[in-house]
């Protein structure tokens, strides 16, 4: 992942208001964030340097935020200039089979990232 898109994504996160929340005064909180694609990017980064879906999660995590509501549809490639990839519908031509469960994947892969940060 370039700096360009890593500067661009922290800008974002702070455009939108992400702050650190004292976790003593939010309690149960169900704080969270939407996401319309965050489980079509790409999670490949290293250790020294994350992937841009684990920065997020971290930056989530460090805000005191507990909640990732995702949406299962479809998305381009780099749909916003993200870098995410191309993922289809679940029922890709109409209701029924034959599905294409490439998304629920991605989705579980996702899970595993949150639930290691203590986010649901």
């Amino acid at each position: 992942m370039c700096a360009g898109t890593r500067v661009a994504f922290a800008l974002l996160l702070a455009l939108a208001g992400v702050q650190t929340v004292d976790s003593q005064s939010v309690g149960a909180s169900w704080a969270g964030v939407n996401s319309f694609f965050l489980h079509a990017i790409p999670n490949n980064g290293t250790a020294s340097e994350p992937g841009l879906q684990a920065v997020y999660l971290d930056r989530m995590k460090a805000a005191g935020l507990k909640v990732l509501r995702i949406f299962i549809s479809a998305t381009p490639a780099d749909y916003k200039k993200s870098g995410s990839h191309a993922v289809n519908d679940l029922e890709t031509d109409h209701v029924g089979e034959p599905y294409d469960d490439t998304i629920l994947d991605m989705i579980d892969d996702l899970m595993v990232e949150t639930h290691s940060r203590g986010i649901k």
